[in-house]
């Protein structure tokens, strides 16, 4: 028998999926009689079944002040005085009760015929008919029935409710339930029901009374309800209840809207879109289908739609949160971001529970509008509830077993004036073992002062739509009107081709991983791989190639060195020992930058233990300035990057770190007796690293003076460049199970003075911190790029298996808007694992490619995770939505499954296309060389800084090729534990000149350099006004 509550989903958790979604479908209320109902066993009632009790106690329905067997009303039994009368009700009890259902249900019509007001008799005729097995009539019966009585018994109401979701009429069961709990306002049990069945038809909003009443009037804090009401839209309807629901009775189509929510819920917006047209022509009032209809339409782009849609919906829409969230969304899309404001607010107003679905494309409009202080109202909000839905997280990925984690659910939820349900969660957090606080009752006690009978469920100070002034905001125009087109730029991709030669031009390398610790399992510290570094170490103009090692012990110095290869004219060799790069830590990432701005690579390595950091002797040797390095504070270093943050033009040293301290070297998680990855959850995130610079002299730990790290993530991916519109450079930080960082510099800092200098983070406030569900996700690598070639940068950053991964669009100036789902890049990534990503131009042709490496962390293939997985090439098409190219026609590596890690662009070959070197466990990395054969000319760049920083981070070439034009910035980072070629190749299609080719320097100077021709390498240099060709 199917349980009657519901599945939770929890993209980007790792392990959560499966194993919580398991735990999760425990009921958490057990109905006693809608349990049955809900189970949908065909079997025949028995005279036994509680099922068919009656409102009385005989087992049949009769009437009160009888005796049992008795029935009817007065005149049924005694008759007339001439003629006593048959007792048609009394003999109808009696055939029932003995079984001789056929006699019954004769006698029970004639009864109804003689006295059709005669509820009870209708009741019993309802009895009979569902012993017969005949839901749909039994239902009818007992409707009719409480549609005659002024009173009806909750026995009544429970019959009825359980015949309709017998009957196929589940949307009405919840109907009937609702009237039971008006009818009987302090009953338990009709509030039960409703949870359970709310929850498996996609109703859950209709659920959220109930489960406060039951909070706030029986000190109910089950674990599951409280995640429920913490996150209720998260739940997942039942799909086999739904298609059965649907196989009773298929004229009934709501059930239809149930599993488009769930597929919805999953990323197949198509899919969903295409069951609710039906839904909503049979069920034209049905409020939920108009919504979700509303939303799809967004999400997938099709803005050109809506203006029908509103005009279709009933008016009971503009009750709906989710009919002026489209709004909004609509009005954005006009261009109009008051009214988009003043939708939101109103959505706010009509979604009484705090789900922050308004919050991001709200905070967007008033960035817009150049609302400071709304903005830090809505940005706040955003903060809170990423605070709330991380330690969500938390306690689900400890096995729901951690106090701590319960208080931190109970404090965020505070901060959120919802003081019932933090009340709860301090309240149930004295039962659970682990990870216990000493101050607990102490927490819970102050909590508790703070209620009473009269608190509402959300305090009124804690809503920001209280703050927001919408006077003089104009209201929606739902004319469409025509919008211009962005992407005059587009260009339609070529026949992109890779051939992976690593083998053949003698790149061997695999990133090796303890055989002995292998052979019990990955743990987490195995799972991130080893990054690499491209740069020409030895100014030869041939790329050089980095790549490390983790086949040692975690916080040891035993494993195999680092291992440069150089490049002599396209092929690799092995430099071994002599370039004296004496490090055998167990390594992550790869940084390379010029740290002494001689012109040769330096290289900074980033280690599970100390980190090393090799100054380039110009020699093909290196020097171990370590000691320059502050001790690091956190063992676990992941991405790292080199650059100048404050200005001075000296370099400085980003440093990210994942999980804090030593327990994640030291815990073991298993599944079914394996070794298998901890998920990062269990563990503190670790606090990054900000190291200043100097002329000469060690580098200076500013972490604490330049950042407030309040909110640390998990860092993995890093990149840093002119991001936003603001002055300086700036760090994007991919955190892992934690909201993204976009550090940026403050517009009090003063260069000249490392004290007043500061970075603030603006990734939730700008857009690209969490998901437009206002979610941290998995993050694990990123790209940027002027995807979408309208002349700014969006950034794309990928996440876990079981959500997928975000495309960040920058839709005003520092401004960016989660519109994966209306690019169709969800459903192609939600079932992978994405690591290293990057644009790039592979084709040549102006218009930016989308490349992913894919690999799982798990190898455990009869749970359903299968390590190995294919990676991903995307196109640009002309409306602007990408599609995964056909891995056959790009190239055997793209036909064959992998564990990729790091991905890094680069011009091994010097024939002016991008090149790929992808990392990956357990088998050697792959050298892809871009063989298009068609592909478009290009120039190359390489750019020295004379007045900042000697790398030139954040420069800006631009050319134009006949009207076409193209730029690109050279960034630091570039993704995933590792360091791209310092070169960047402006495509230029058929052109074979650049007209005006100009370079915006990190010191703001703006440098034309000329006419140049394609199919060349220049070295640009600031301030020389000429571009210096270098001979391949």
């Amino acid at each position: 028998m199917m349980e009657p509550f519901r599945r939770f989903m929890s993209p980007g958790n790792h392990l959560i999926t499966e194993k919580n979604v398991i735990r999760m479908r425990n009921a958490i209320f057990v109905p006693v009689l809608l349990l049955i109902a809900l189970s949908g066993c065909n079997d025949r009632t028995t005279p036994n079944d509680p099922a068919v009790q009656p409102s009385q106690t005989t087992g049949i329905a009769q009437p009160a002040g009888t005796e049992k067997g008795s029935g009817g009303d007065k005149d049924s039994q005694t008759g007339t005085d001439s003629e006593p009368r048959v007792d048609l009700f009394g003999v109808a009890l009696r055939a029932a009760k003995a079984g001789d259902l056929d006699k019954a249900e004769a006698t029970i019509r004639k009864r109804i015929l003689e006295a059709p007001d005669d509820a009870l008799s209708v009741e019993l005729y309802g009895d009979i008919a569902q012993r017969q097995n005949r839901a749909a009539f039994a239902a009818k019966m007992f409707e009719r029935a409480f549609q005659m009585q002024t009173q009806p018994t909750e026995t009544l109401m429970t019959k009825a409710a359980m015949q309709l979701v017998r009957a196929g009429r589940a949307y009405d069961a919840l109907e009937m339930i609702e009237r039971w709990i008006e009818s009987h306002p302090d009953s338990i049990q009709p509030r039960m029901d409703l949870v359970g069945l709310a929850a498996m038809i996609g109703m859950v909003d209709h659920s959220i009374p109930a489960m406060q009443f039951l909070l706030q009037h029986i000190n109910l804090s089950e674990v599951d309800m409280l995640q429920a009401l913490a996150r209720p839209r998260r739940i997942e309807p039942d799909q086999t209840f739904c298609e059965r629901q649907l196989n009773i009775n298929p004229d009934e189509l709501r059930p239809q809207y149930a599993l488009a929510l769930r597929e919805a819920q999953r990323g197949k917006w198509d899919e969903a879109a295409a069951r609710l047209p039906a839904v909503i022509k049979k069920h034209p009032e049905f409020t939920p289908a108009h919504a979700l209809l509303g939303r799809l339409l967004v999400d997938l782009g099709r803005f050109d739609e809506l203006s029908q849609w509103q005009a279709n919906c009933p008016r009971s829409m503009q009750q709906s949160d989710q009919y002026w969230w489209v709004a909004g969304r609509w009005a954005q899309h006009q261009g109009n971001h008051p009214a988009a404001v003043k939708a939101f607010v109103n959505a706010l107003n009509f979604d009484p529970y705090g789900q922050p679905i308004s919050l991001q494309p709200m905070l967007q409009s008033l960035q817009i509008m150049q609302q400071e202080r709304e903005s830090q109202l809505v940005a706040g909000q955003i903060r809170d509830y990423e605070r709330l839905y991380n330690a969500i997280h938390l306690f689900l990925e400890r096995e729901s077993k951690s106090q701590d984690a319960a208080f931190q659910i109970a404090d965020a939820l505070m901060r959120l004036g919802r003081l019932w349900e933090a009340e709860a969660w301090a309240r149930g957090s004295a039962q659970l073992p682990n990870d216990l606080v000493s101050n607990g009752q102490k927490r819970y006690t102050a909590i508790r002062q703070r209620l009473n009978r009269a608190t509402p469920w959300r305090l009124p100070e804690t809503q920001i739509v209280h703050r927001i002034n919408c006077e003089g905001l104009p209201d929606i125009d739902w004319k469409l009107e025509s919008q211009p087109t962005r992407l005059a730029a587009y260009q339609p991709p070529r026949r992109i081709h890779f051939t992976d030669v690593a083998q053949e031009l003698g790149l061997s390398h695999t990133s090796r991983l303890n055989a002995k610790a292998l052979a019990k399992g990955q743990s987490i510290d195995m799972t991130l791989g080893s990054g690499a570094g491209i740069a020409d170490f030895d100014l030869d103009g041939w790329a050089d190639l980095i790549a490390a090692n983790l086949d040692g012990d975690p916080m040891q110095e035993n494993s195999s060195g680092k291992r440069l290869f150089r490049n002599v004219g396209g092929s690799f060799q092995d430099l071994g020992d002599s370039t004296r790069l004496r490090d055998r830590g167990y390594s992550q990432g790869i940084a390379v930058g010029d740290i002494n701005c001689d012109g040769f690579p330096d290289i900074l390595t980033c280690n599970i233990g100390r980190n090393r950091l090799f100054q380039n002797n110009g020699d093909g040797t290196f020097t171990d300035v370590s000691d320059r390095l502050p001790a690091s504070t956190e063992p676990w270093s992941t991405s790292a990057v080199i650059c100048d943050m404050n200005g001075d033009a000296i370099p400085d040293i980003y440093i990210g770190a994942y999980c804090a301290g030593k327990a994640p070297f030291q815990r073991v998680c298993k599944s079914n007796d394996t070794v298998v990855t901890c998920t990062p959850l269990i563990f503190d995130a670790a606090l990054d690293t900000f190291l200043q610079g100097q002329s000469d002299g060690p580098y200076i730990d500013q972490s604490n003076q330049w950042v407030n790290q309040e909110s640390p993530g998990r860092a993995l991916g890093v990149i840093a460049g002119f991001i936003d519109e603001r002055p300086g450079l700036d760090l994007f930080i991919a955190n892992d199970m934690s909201a993204n960082h976009l550090w940026s510099p403050t517009a009090t800092s003063n260069t000249s003075d490392s004290k007043a200098f500061q970075l603030e983070d603006l990734g939730v406030i700008r857009g690209v911190g969490v998901s437009g569900q206002s979610r941290a996700q998995a993050s694990m690598g990123v790209a940027m790029g002027d995807a979408d070639s309208d002349g700014d940068l969006d950034l794309y950053v990928t996440h876990f298996s079981k959500d997928y991964n975000t495309f960040y669009e920058q839709v005003a100036p520092g401004l960016w808007s989660d519109n994966t789902y209306g690019l169709g890049l969800v459903q192609p990534t939600s079932e992978l694992l994405g690591f290293g990503t990057e644009f790039v131009d592979f084709d040549n042709n102006g218009s930016m490619e989308l490349v992913v490496a894919n690999g799982h962390v798990h190898d455990i293939k009869e749970e359903g995770f299968e390590q190995a997985m294919l990676p991903q090439l995307f196109l640009r098409q002309a409306d602007g939505r990408w599609s995964e190219a056909d891995g056959a026609q790009v190239g055997d590596y793209f036909t064959k499954k992998h564990v990729g890690r790091a991905l890094l662009t680069c011009d091994l070959n010097r024939d002016g296309k991008k090149d790929l070197l992808i990392t990956s466990l357990f088998s050697p990395h792959s050298l892809l060389i871009n063989d298009t054969p068609d592909a478009g000319q290009s120039i190359s760049v390489q750019l020295v800084a004379t007045k900042s920083e000697r790398d030139a981070i954040g420069a800006v070439v631009a050319g134009s090729f006949n009207g076409m034009t193209n730029a690109a910035q050279l960034v630091a980072g570039e993704g995933f534990l590792g360091s791209q070629q310092r070169q960047i190749i402006l495509g230029a299609g058929d052109h074979d000149e650049a007209q005006g080719l100009t370079v915006t320097w990190p010191s703001g100077w703006v440098e034309n350099f000329g006419d140049l021709p394609t199919g060349q390498e220049y070295v640009l240099i600031e301030g020389s006004g000429e571009a210096f060709s270098v001979a391949k």
